[in-house]
Protein backbone atom coordinates (compact mmCIF):
# COMPACT_ATOMS: atom_id res chain seq x y z
CA UNK A 1 0.00 0.00 0.00
CA UNK A 2 2.76 2.49 0.91
CA UNK A 3 4.91 1.49 -2.07
CA UNK A 4 1.96 1.92 -4.41
CA UNK A 5 1.23 5.34 -2.93
CA UNK A 6 4.86 6.42 -3.31
CA UNK A 7 4.96 5.27 -6.93
CA UNK A 8 1.72 7.16 -7.64
CA UNK A 9 3.21 10.23 -5.96
CA UNK A 10 6.25 9.91 -8.22
CA UNK A 11 4.03 9.63 -11.30
CA UNK A 12 2.08 12.73 -10.25
CA UNK A 13 4.99 14.96 -9.15
CA UNK A 14 8.04 13.47 -10.92
CA UNK A 15 9.87 12.91 -7.62
CA UNK A 16 9.50 10.97 -4.40
CA UNK A 17 8.32 12.92 -1.36
CA UNK A 18 10.79 14.28 1.15
CA UNK A 19 10.18 15.15 4.80
CA UNK A 20 10.66 18.73 6.00
CA UNK A 21 13.43 19.53 8.48
CA UNK A 22 10.76 19.69 11.20
CA UNK A 23 9.62 16.20 10.27
CA UNK A 24 13.18 14.85 10.34
CA UNK A 25 13.57 15.89 13.98
CA UNK A 26 10.11 14.85 15.16
CA UNK A 27 10.36 11.86 17.48
CA UNK A 28 8.29 10.27 20.22
CA UNK A 29 8.42 7.23 22.47
CA UNK A 30 6.32 4.29 21.33
CA UNK A 31 6.09 1.31 23.67
CA UNK A 32 9.29 2.39 25.45
CA UNK A 33 11.29 2.92 22.24
CA UNK A 34 12.08 6.44 21.01
CA UNK A 35 11.79 6.72 17.24
CA UNK A 36 11.22 9.29 14.52
CA UNK A 37 7.56 9.82 13.62
CA UNK A 38 8.11 12.62 11.09
CA UNK A 39 8.65 10.28 8.15
CA UNK A 40 5.42 8.47 9.01
CA UNK A 41 3.54 11.78 9.16
CA UNK A 42 5.08 12.81 5.83
CA UNK A 43 4.02 9.49 4.27
CA UNK A 44 0.47 9.96 5.57
CA UNK A 45 0.25 13.49 4.19
CA UNK A 46 1.89 12.67 0.84
CA UNK A 47 -0.45 9.72 0.21
CA UNK A 48 -3.73 11.03 1.60
CA UNK A 49 -3.37 14.75 0.90
CA UNK A 50 -4.54 15.46 4.48
CA UNK A 51 -2.24 18.36 5.29
CA UNK A 52 1.12 19.28 3.84
CA UNK A 53 3.31 20.68 6.62
CA UNK A 54 5.53 17.56 6.79
CA UNK A 55 6.09 17.22 3.00
CA UNK A 56 9.04 19.39 1.97
CA UNK A 57 8.09 20.37 -1.60
CA UNK A 58 4.39 20.67 -0.81
CA UNK A 59 4.79 22.37 2.56
CA UNK A 60 2.15 25.02 2.93
CA UNK A 61 1.91 24.87 6.71
CA UNK A 62 -1.37 22.95 6.72
CA UNK A 63 -1.36 20.27 9.45
CA UNK A 64 -3.25 17.00 9.10
CA UNK A 65 -6.61 16.90 10.86
CA UNK A 66 -7.89 13.45 9.97
CA UNK A 67 -10.12 14.50 7.09
CA UNK A 68 -9.43 15.19 3.44
CA UNK A 69 -11.41 18.31 2.60
CA UNK A 70 -12.29 19.69 -0.85
CA UNK A 71 -9.02 21.65 -1.15
CA UNK A 72 -6.93 18.62 -0.13
CA UNK A 73 -8.64 15.98 -2.25
CA UNK A 74 -6.76 17.19 -5.36
CA UNK A 75 -3.50 16.21 -3.61
CA UNK A 76 -4.75 12.79 -2.54
CA UNK A 77 -3.03 9.71 -3.94
CA UNK A 78 -5.04 7.27 -1.80
CA UNK A 79 -7.28 8.43 1.05
CA UNK A 80 -8.63 4.91 1.66
CA UNK A 81 -5.81 3.56 3.81
CA UNK A 82 -6.85 0.87 6.31
CA UNK A 83 -7.75 2.49 9.66
CA UNK A 84 -5.21 0.34 11.55
CA UNK A 85 -2.39 2.04 9.57
CA UNK A 86 -3.39 5.56 10.61
CA UNK A 87 -2.39 6.73 14.06
CA UNK A 88 -3.58 10.01 15.50
CA UNK A 89 -1.01 11.73 17.65
CA UNK A 90 -3.93 13.36 19.47
CA UNK A 91 -4.82 9.84 20.69
CA UNK A 92 -8.26 10.09 19.09
CA UNK A 93 -9.16 9.70 15.44
CA UNK A 94 -12.02 12.16 15.99
CA UNK A 95 -9.81 14.99 17.31
CA UNK A 96 -7.82 17.11 14.84
CA UNK A 97 -4.08 16.60 15.05
CA UNK A 98 -1.03 15.06 13.44
CA UNK A 99 -1.65 11.69 11.78
CA UNK A 100 1.03 9.18 10.79
CA UNK A 101 1.28 5.73 9.22
CA UNK A 102 2.07 2.88 11.61
CA UNK A 103 2.86 -0.81 11.26
CA UNK A 104 0.93 -3.69 12.84
CA UNK A 105 2.77 -3.07 16.12
CA UNK A 106 1.52 0.53 16.23
CA UNK A 107 4.98 1.92 15.54
CA UNK A 108 5.59 4.63 12.93
CA UNK A 109 7.02 3.74 9.57
CA UNK A 110 10.41 5.27 8.88
CA UNK A 111 11.33 6.92 5.59
CA UNK A 112 14.50 8.13 3.88
CA UNK A 113 14.42 9.63 0.39
CA UNK A 114 16.88 8.14 -2.09
CA UNK A 115 20.06 10.13 -2.53
CA UNK A 116 20.27 10.90 1.20
CA UNK A 117 23.55 9.81 2.83
CA UNK A 118 21.58 7.34 4.98
CA UNK A 119 19.58 5.81 2.09
CA UNK A 120 20.10 2.19 1.06
CA UNK A 121 18.06 2.52 -2.14
CA UNK A 122 18.32 5.13 -4.88
CA UNK A 123 14.55 5.79 -4.73
CA UNK A 124 13.53 5.62 -1.06
CA UNK A 125 13.78 3.46 2.04
CA UNK A 126 10.64 2.58 3.98
CA UNK A 127 10.87 0.44 7.08
CA UNK A 128 9.53 -0.05 10.54
CA UNK A 129 11.33 -1.26 13.61
CA UNK A 130 8.44 -3.69 14.14
CA UNK A 131 8.83 -5.42 17.49
CA UNK A 132 12.31 -4.02 18.21
CA UNK A 133 12.97 -4.37 21.93
CA UNK A 134 15.92 -2.00 22.42
CA UNK A 135 15.20 1.37 23.98
CA UNK A 136 16.91 3.29 21.17
CA UNK A 137 16.94 2.57 17.46
CA UNK A 138 19.37 3.73 14.82
CA UNK A 139 18.62 4.73 11.25
CA UNK A 140 22.19 5.29 10.03
CA UNK A 141 23.39 3.54 6.87
CA UNK A 142 25.73 1.12 8.68
CA UNK A 143 22.86 -0.11 10.88
CA UNK A 144 20.45 -0.33 7.93
CA UNK A 145 22.94 -2.47 5.96
CA UNK A 146 23.60 -4.87 8.86
CA UNK A 147 21.28 -7.89 8.42
CA UNK A 148 21.74 -8.97 12.05
CA UNK A 149 20.62 -5.58 13.39
CA UNK A 150 17.69 -5.34 10.98
CA UNK A 151 16.53 -8.97 11.10
CA UNK A 152 13.28 -8.10 12.92
CA UNK A 153 12.57 -4.93 10.92
CA UNK A 154 9.93 -4.71 8.19
CA UNK A 155 11.78 -3.18 5.23
CA UNK A 156 11.73 -2.62 1.48
CA UNK A 157 15.36 -3.49 0.78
Amino acid sequence: MIKSGLEQYYEKYGRYPEPTEEAEGDSETFDGVTMNRGGAAMLYQAITGDGSDYVKAESKGTPSDGTVDAQEVVNSINSNLPPFMIFSMSKSKEVPGLRCLVDGYGRPFQYTKGGHVEAVNSTYDVWSYADEKSTTVNRDLATKKDPQKTATWIKNW
